[in-house]
Order: structure tokens, then C-alpha cells, then sequence
């Protein structure tokens, strides 16, 4: 099995400037991290390497997380009590807004976590 999440970046608002301040300027971002950290973990920098990391693809404009070995952790200790939290580009504080498309995005690019199995006959 193999368990994927996948993010968009977000072209709509961006294109059509909803939501967003005209002056906006998006950084040119080519690479998310993903930290699996305790509360306690959280500052205005994290200091720690990324559990996962991909880089965006030009086909789509999307990041593909490849999560299998979380999922596995998961079912084997459901207590844990870290959560996820992505970074886009650099790991300074900066709040960088419309990112990410979200669950009213018209063109079906809401983020999906893929579930990939193949299942042996015998």
C-alpha cells in the first residue's frame, strides 16, 4: 500500500486576484516540508530536519507527500501526539497566503490523500 497527500498550488485566486491584495507578489516556492513535531516543538523557526519533502511538480502545480510510513505508525500507536505542520519555502515565520488551493477551489484541486493498494489474487 501507499499513502500519498496531495496539495495544490493554488492558480485560481491568484489568477483571478480574489481574495488577494493586488500588490501581492507570490514568492517563487518549489519545494514543501512537512514536520511531524510536539506543541512544544513549535517556535518561529523549526528546528528540526523535515519528516517529508517534495518538490512541486510542473505538470500539475502539485506536492506529492508520500506519508505510507506515518500511516503505518499510526495504526500501530494511535496515542501519538504530534501533529503535521507544512512549510513552503523558507522556514523563517513568513506568512505567505493563498498558497495552497482549498475545499471551494471550482477546478476540483482540493488537497487528497490517495490511498494506493494492490491486492494479490491467488
Amino acid at each position: 500500500s501507499r499513502v500519498e497527500m496531495v496539495l495544490y498550488k493554488d492558480t485560481v485566486r491568484m489568477d483571478a486576484g480574489t481574495g488577494v491584495d493586488p500588490q501581492f507578489v507570490r514568492p517563487g516556492v518549489e519545494t514543501m516540508r512537512l514536520f511531524y513535531l510536539e506543541p512544544d516543538e513549535i517556535n518561529y523557526s523549526i528546528n528540526v530536519e523535515p519528516r517529508f519533502q517534495s518538490n512541486r511538480l510542473e505538470v500539475d502545480s502539485s506536492y506529492r507527500l508520500n506519508l505510507t510510513n506515518l500511516a503505518l505508525e499510526q495504526m500501530q500507536n494511535s496515542s501519538d501526539s504530534r501533529k503535521l505542520y507544512a512549510v513552503i519555502g523558507s522556514n523563517d515565520g513568513r506568512v505567505m497566503p493563498a498558497l495552497i488551493s482549498g475545499p471551494d477551489d471550482p477546478t476540483e484541486r482540493q488537497p487528497k490523500i490517495l490511498i494506493t493498494s494492490i491486492s494479490q489474487e491467488q
